[in-house]
């Protein structure tokens, strides 16, 4: 009697659980330039780690998988509004499209995502309230602090940070 191939299919990853208790995915891809790249993505239980590997593998047979550590804040803002902002009314559309462009791109827009640390994001929105500026530095309403803080933390915090866990100061 034949026996069964119980290989897993190329390019489909691979799960582990590692001894210190976080389950560990890892698959390979072609980047840009044809060189072939391993990478892992983790999770505190095997079915988020599935559920990131599956995300991960979908977008490199997309074409839209960048790795993390070499995206920028501004980056992840232009795929954050053209992704996840499509059916917004046009108005909210427009706010948030000037709040990233004037507020949170001009002042934090080129730190790298895999670099970015609470104590960045504290700082950032101190500029923004004007604490800690020499005399005459313009200071924004709370209103607009509130609202480029809320546009940050959902942005950046909640879809990054939580794949990602942000380093501490």
């Amino acid at each position: 009697m034949a026996r069964k191939n119980s290989r897993a299919a190329a390019g489909s990853g691979t799960i582990r659980q590692r001894p210190d208790g976080l389950w560990e995915a890892r698959f390979t891809y072609l980047d840009e330039l044809g060189a072939k790249k391993r990478k892992s993505v983790y999770g505190h239980t095997q079915k988020e780690c599935r559920q990131k590997l599956t995300a991960a593998i979908k977008a490199v047979d997309e074409g839209n998988y960048k790795e993390l550590k070499r995206m920028t804040v501004g980056e992840w803002l232009d795929e954050w509004l053209s992704t996840y902002c499509v059916g917004l009314k046009p108005n909210t559309l427009a706010t948030y499209h000037s709040r990233i462009e004037k507020h949170i791109k001009l002042n934090i827009g080129d730190v790298k995502l895999s670099t970015l640390t609470n104590t960045m994001v504290q700082k950032f929105v101190n500029h923004l309230q004007g604490i800690g500026a020499a005399d005459g530095a313009r200071k924004l309403a709370p209103k607009t602090v509130k609202s480029v803080h809320g546009i940050a933390q959902g942005v950046i915090a909640g879809r990054y940070c939580r794949v990602n866990q942000l380093k501490p100061g």
